[in-house]
């Protein structure tokens, strides 16, 4: 029996359930954590560099490029990976079921296993589209806040459909607002804000994202 040699290991939060190396990195699917990627250019010493909540649950994880496609339960995301310590998510598409598995062809199609049929698509780089929509999601969503619980600094990200006025406040657990991130008007795709809660005392917030006929919240919390 040839023996097999434990060269280097690095622990995740979650549940590791993909994994794909390109280049001098390891790109993971961690489960509720989302994507995270790790540098293995020294193999006995790896070490994260980046990550990425997907806001689902992710499965599979393929990366091509400048881009890791992940199967994230219930949609298929596209993040780009050009600077490994800040990804950023590209593209968006609900999947009809759970996104269990992603490959990709050597044609750059994009081939999703969830559960009810082998969906194929195709990205579009933002860069190369004449309508830079083209590739982004198709309804508003707010990200889970990183790091969340947080001391001083989060930051927020979200995305909406289409040009429009926009507010992403802060508020307590009676309703009242404590802080506005953002509000005015946002053209369509995705946005990041960073949180300062230097001033705010220790406690469980709630971060609104609304606009004319939408409003979502997520839960964060602030530790001293």
């Amino acid at each position: 029996m040839i023996p097999v040699i434990v060269t280097g290991q690095t622990d995740v939060e979650e549940e590791v359930s993909g994994v794909t190396v390109f280049g001098d990195y390891a790109y993971i699917a961690d489960g509720s954590s989302g994507l995270r990627i790790i540098s293995v250019a020294d193999p006995e010493h790896p070490e994260e560099v980046g990550f990425y909540d997907t806001d689902g649950y992710a499965q599979d994880i393929t990366v091509s490029g400048d881009y890791a496609y992940v199967a994230s339960w219930q949609d298929l995301r596209v993040i780009t990976v050009a600077d490994p310590e800040h990804p950023e998510e590209v593209g968006y598409y609900d999947t009809p079921g759970r996104a269990y598995g992603v490959a990709l062809s050597e044609d750059g199609l994009i081939y999703v296993a969830d559960g009810t049929n082998v969906g194929i698509y195709r990205f579009t780089d933002p860069a190369e589209a004449d309508d830079p929509a083209v590739s982004l999601l198709v309804k508003f969503n707010l990200s889970a806040a990183y790091p969340n619980p947080f001391n001083s600094f989060s930051t927020i990200r979200y995305n909406i459909p289409y040009h429009t006025h926009i507010s992403l406040g802060i508020y307590d657990p009676l309703g009242r607002q404590v802080g506005i991130l953002f509000e005015g008007y946002r053209q369509a795709g995705f946005h990041s804000a960073n949180m300062n809660a230097s001033s705010l005392p220790s406690g469980v917030y709630f971060l609104k994202l609304e606009a004319t006929g939408f409003n979502t919240f997520r839960k964060i919390a602030l530790i001293r």
